[in-house]
């Protein structure tokens, strides 16, 4: 079934006002027209300016036959199998990004400063900082294509800076106590 603003705003008794249809919104006792029915790419869209729900006015209209149920299609236990193991990779991604992202901030800064005095342009490094700033998680799937190695090298060298600063704080805060006591 599909249903056009226009069928849905004649079911409604509505009327054309400017690019859209206003009617009774059949969610609430409406006296007077207040859910407008526009369309857009295609899609119907409803939004009740008295203040209901966009899911109440969906239901309200569903009821009345005038709005399609969401198809839902069977999910075979390969298909959540494969699901959890695309959010389980996802959630990996995202955190050897961080790691990734941290030591490759680190290494590009440093060469910024090294090579300053030889290359004052320094297209690569600035690039790479910009690219890490923008979306490191990107950049990181970048490295992992076309440069596995290093970018292997690089979420190591992120954990193990993350480790050490760790045992540092530790540390400090284990002498802290020890000297408080």
């Amino acid at each position: 079934m599909n249903l056009t603003a226009a069928d849905i705003a004649r079911a409604l008794h509505g009327r054309r006002s400017g690019n859209r249809w206003m009617a009774r919104c059949p969610a609430h006792d409406d006296r007077s027209p207040s859910l407008g029915i526009t369309e857009s790419d295609g899609k119907v869209l409803v939004c009740c300016y008295a203040g209901c729900a966009q899911a109440d006015v969906i239901a309200a209209l569903q009821a009345r036959g005038l709005w399609p149920e969401r198809e839902r299609p069977e999910w075979r236990p390969a298909d959540h199998a494969r699901w959890a193991a695309q959010q389980q990779g996802a959630r990996r991604i995202r955190s050897e990004a961080r790691y990734f992202a941290d030591a490759a901030r680190q290494m590009a800064e440093w060469a910024l400063e090294e090579l300053s005095p030889v290359d004052p342009e320094r297209p690569v490094h600035t690039a790479l900082l910009a690219a890490l700033r923008a979306s490191p998680e990107a950049e990181y799937r970048v490295w992992l294509k076309h440069q596995p190695e290093w970018a292997g090298a690089l979420v190591h060298a992120g954990r193990e800076r993350e480790r050490r600063l760790a045992r540092m704080i530790l540390a400090f805060v284990t002498a802290e106590v020890a000297h408080a006591a």
